[in-house]
């Protein structure tokens, strides 16, 4: 029997299913331990006895389909599950009927592309805990969104954001956008490459990069110039930054729309990483963190990207994984600072890094726990050890 209990894994997939409409079976080693969703999730893929737990309903049927092959292999609710579904969560029910066209989906491998890319990157965001669209989500026209000043991170999927009746976004094919991320003090336009490296379709980005502004421009009165850039792994990105480095088409690359693209990887590091970059005014928390106030620059000062000098150095962090200012970086004359940069980054990055800009860094490696517990999303170990009386 499956007992269906808020909290419960069974309740959790339900409830995403609800609002992605169908999952990549490969994004289940996200979820957490692999082996236990993939024996429940086979498991509501079957006839099943399953009960609600809150109002002791009982029932006989499958929870979900396993479809397709390969990259496009997909679950999906069962039909079955839509009685249950209604009972646990009359929201999410709604919005499943509205959204997924009263549980009519599409073969068309585009579409099911397009609903994994979003489902990938809202299983990532509900493991940093950055909040998908549930009850309760602000509208992304109220004040605290409007002045970017959300109590907590939240993620907008892109078909919701067509619904808005701004400007022309209703008639805006948000190309390859899926989604918008709203944290304290910063709004960004969220991507998926999945396994392969970032095309950019450039006019139809900068649309997508002007709409978006439009939505948040009564408060902000600037152009969102942030993305985030989730894909497979780090090897992904290698092949981004080289393919957006040797382009002759500025307008169309990413860095060319966008001043900052943090990559994140679908993995456990890349829900880290998240987590902090989504931290209320984290990026000043890291630089304190690496280097004295009196040998902060600004490029402004220099003309050039760099975070510090010491007066022997030149000193560079990617702890938060932009990628943008690493094109930018490389771009630059090898005599524009006649010195090697010195490079702080987490182990995980070093040879992306390394094989990316060679011999031009010197690289500094600084472990992410250190970084954690200095922002306080981990404890110290002595905090957590009760005094003995004496």
């Amino acid at each position: 029997m499956i007992n269906i209990r808020r909290g419960s894994h069974a309740y959790l997939l339900l409830r995403l299913l609800a609002v992605t409409g169908e999952i990549p079976m490969k994004i289940v080693r996200m979820l957490g331990s692999e082996r236990s969703w993939k024996v429940l999730i086979y498991k509501m893929n079957t006839v099943q006895k399953v009960r609600i737990t809150d109002t002791d309903e009982r029932f006989e049927c499958r929870l979900l389909t396993i479809g397709g092959k390969g990259r496009l292999k997909t679950i999906r609710l069962h039909k079955a599950a839509l009685p249950i579904l209604v009972k646990i969560d009359p929201w999410a029910y709604d919005y499943y009927m509205e959204s997924f066209g009263c549980h009519h989906f599409s073969g068309d491998e585009r579409h099911i592309d397009r609903n994994h890319r979003v489902a990938e990157v809202m299983v990532t965001c509900m493991r940093a805990g950055v909040l998908v669209y549930q009850p309760g989500h602000p509208d992304i026209l109220s004040e605290k969104i409007q002045n970017l000043d959300p109590a907590r991170p939240y993620f907008y999927v892109g078909r919701d954001l067509k619904k808005l009746e701004v400007s022309e976004l209703n008639k805006t094919k948000f190309t390859r956008v899926v989604g918008l991320m709203v944290s304290p003090g910063e709004c960004r336009a969220v991507y998926n490459c999945r396994d392969k490296p970032m095309e950019w379709l450039g006019r139809g980005e900068r649309k997508a990069r002007i709409h978006l502004s439009d939505i948040l421009m009564p408060c902000t009165s600037h152009m969102i110039d942030t993305a985030v850039l989730f894909g497979l792994d780090i090897n992904i990105a290698y092949q981004t930054l080289e393919k957006a480095y040797k382009s002759r088409k500025f307008e169309a690359c990413l860095h060319g729309i966008y001043s900052h693209i943090h990559f994140i990887p679908f993995d456990e590091f890349g829900i880290r990483l998240l987590r902090i970059i989504t931290l209320r005014d984290w990026k000043n928390q890291l630089l304190d963190m690496l280097f004295y106030p009196s040998t902060r620059i600004r490029e402004i000062d220099y003309g050039i990207e760099m975070d510090a000098y010491d007066g022997k150095k030149w000193w560079y962090s990617h702890l938060d994984g932009d990628i943008g200012r690493l094109i930018r970086l490389k771009e630059k004359p090898e005599n524009a600072t006649s010195m090697i940069v010195d490079m702080v980054c987490y182990p995980y990055q070093k040879d992306m890094l390394t094989k990316f800009l060679g011999d031009r860094i010197r690289v500094h490696l600084i472990n992410m726990e250190d970084v954690e517990r200095h922002l306080g999303l981990i404890e110290d170990d002595d905090d957590n050890e009760e005094e003995e009386d004496d």
